[in-house]
């Protein structure tokens, strides 16, 4: 039994990170999503490891698309701690793209597993960014 105690923390640390990684990727979806239905800018946000995503009305109010989803208290997952603040925000235009410079990263780790998610300029979403 002692021998496998290491083998569930570890298997643990992956499925959160997958499941935190698999919320944030549904949050960029759901955001280009919006702004392409609603001919709206949306944006999605990272705070202190929360994520969330809301859409710009055209009465200049504010509609969440899903709430918040603290990530750090949830599933034990940060998202790449070394984010400024200008970095934490991506917003989609109505024709979905993101107002990228280049290719957004962010980084989630939990314990010694890391994981990473892609945004790239037109605002398209790879999980796989070979981090």
């Amino acid at each position: 039994m002692r021998m496998a105690l290491p083998r569930f923390a570890a298997m643990r640390d992956r499925m959160a990170l997958r499941s935190a990684k698999q919320q944030m990727a549904a949050y960029l979806v759901t955001a280009r999503a919006a702004a392409i239905r609603r001919s709206a800018t949306a944006v999605f946000a990272v705070q202190s490891s929360t994520i969330s995503a809301r859409v710009k009305l055209p009465d200049g109010t504010q509609s969440s698309l899903g709430g918040k989803v603290p990530l750090l208290s949830a599933r034990g997952v940060t998202v790449a701690p070394s984010i400024s603040a200008a970095d934490s925000i991506i917003a989609y235009d109505s024709r979905g793209m993101a107002n990228l410079q280049a290719t957004r990263v962010y980084l989630l780790t939990r314990n010694s597993k890391k994981d990473s998610i892609c945004v790239s300029r037109l605002g398209l979403i790879a999980q796989y960014c070979g981090q």
